[in-house]
C-alpha cells in the first residue's frame, strides 16, 4: 500500500503536468491563449515540472542536482523539437532559456531552507 502512495503522490503528477506541457506544445498558435506572452507559460512549466521532478529524486547533491537540470533541460530541448512538426509552431531558443530558468528556479525552490521546513511538516 505504501508503494501505491508513493507512485500516486510523487511520480503521477509530474507524468500530469510532462502530458500538459507535450499536449499544450501539440496545439497550433490558434488554438492557445493569445493574450499573455509565450515566455510566461514556458517559465512556469518548466518551474513546477522541474519542482515535482526533484520531489521524485529528492537529492542535495550538486552532481545529481546538475544531472537532473540537464535531463530536464533535454525535455524542454525536446518539446521544441516537437513543436517543428505542429503546424504554425516553431523551434525557439528563447523558449528554451526561459524553459531553463524555470527549471533553475524550480530546484532552487525544492532546496531551499523554507521548503526543509515545509517537508518535515508533511
Amino acid at each position: 500500500m505504501k508503494i501505491i502512495k508513493e507512485i500516486f503522490f510523487r511520480y503521477i503528477p509530474f507524468f500530469f503536468v510532462y502530458s500538459i506541457i507535450f499536449y499544450l506544445s501539440s496545439r497550433t498558435v490558434s488554438e492557445l491563449p493569445s493574450s499573455i506572452p509565450d515566455v510566461i507559460p514556458h517559465f512556469i512549466e518548466y518551474f513546477v515540472l522541474s519542482f515535482l521532478f526533484m520531489r521524485i529524486v529528492r537529492t542535495t547533491n550538486k552532481k545529481n542536482i546538475l544531472l537532473l537540470l540537464s535531463f530536464l533541460l533535454l525535455l524542454a530541448v525536446l518539446d521544441e523539437v516537437h513543436q517543428l512538426f505542429v503546424p504554425t509552431r516553431f523551434f525557439s531558443i528563447k523558449d528554451i532559456f526561459m524553459d531553463l530558468l524555470g527549471i533553475t528556479f524550480g530546484i532552487i525552490l525544492y532546496n531551499s531552507k523554507a521548503m526543509n521546513y515545509i517537508k518535515m511538516l508533511t
